[in-house]
């Protein structure tokens, strides 16, 4: 035991005892302690009880880490579900969902620029979701014709947005 610090609390500050002096301590009060290395401390129950129970939390983690079995449920905390900590690679980053607003306050002049059939041309294909060839037969010009003109204009959207 002299290898342990102890901690107990007078006057509501942390002050290092003896070991005899926290076994006499412990012996009048019930008090609450947590062990955490080579450090004892006395502190709240429901410090205690967190501790304790993210203590067997971990304990059940790396017994089931063994078998590549893990329950969601075991990483639940107060403050969120075992699944919410789980990186999800589909879900949009806050710095994507910034770029497309960007992109989108800078998208909605350009497009104020181009000229009706240039605008006409973007919303059918982009908006409307209309093939190049099903667009050309409908203009009556070639499909090679209504993909030169689309470049064209994008190019210029992209010039517009400073992309």
């Amino acid at each position: 035991m002299e290898n342990k610090r102890y901690y107990i609390k007078i006057d509501g500050r942390l002050q290092e005892v003896t070991y005899d002096e926290y076994l006499a301590y412990i012996s009048r009060k019930s008090v609450h302690f947590i062990c955490m290395g080579q450090v004892v401390m006395e502190v709240e129950k429901d410090i205690y009880e967190e501790h304790y129970r993210d203590l067997r939390k971990w304990k059940y983690l790396r017994s089931e880490a063994e078998h590549w079995e893990v329950s969601y449920h075991a990483m639940d905390t107060d403050l969120m579900t075992g699944e919410e900590t789980i990186f999800d690679e589909t879900a949009e980053t806050v710095e994507d969902r910034a770029m497309y607003h960007i992109y989108l306050e800078k998208l909605h002049p350009a497009l104020e620029a181009l000229n009706t059939e240039e605008f006409r041309l973007v919303y059918q294909l982009y908006y409307e979701g209309l093939s190049e060839r099903t667009l050309a037969k409908q203009i009556g010009i070639s499909q090679a014709a209504v993909h030169k003109r689309k470049e064209k204009i994008l190019k210029c959207l992209r010039e517009a947005m400073e992309l």
